[in-house]
């Protein structure tokens, strides 16, 4: 069913910290996603948003190792870090 496969879907992206999307949204184009996390309340982790890039689907890697995925990673854990030390609080 549609909903069982969304659900399997958000479960493979917060396993791989990252989610993606090929041709499905907009016709030619991928995309991957990741969250940012800001300091943490309790034992969970405080989600502050999410980054998205997004391109042309001839030429758009979508692969772990590659440098799209690579740079979104780098991007959502800096930024989480740079709004922790910032001293934004928890809720």
């Amino acid at each position: 069913s549609l909903v069982a496969g969304r659900e399997l879907e958000a479960e493979q992206a917060r396993r791989r910290g990252y989610s993606t999307t090929r041709d499905s949204i907009v016709p030619g184009i991928h995309a991957v996603a990741g969250p940012v996390f800001g300091p943490a309340s309790g034992s969970q982790r405080r989600l502050l948003g999410v980054v998205a890039l997004l391109g042309p689907s001839a030429v758009f890697d979508l692969a772990r190792s590659g440098p799209n995925v690579r740079a979104l990673l780098d991007v959502t854990r800096r930024f989480g870090e740079a709004v922790s030390r910032a001293g934004v609080p928890a809720r």
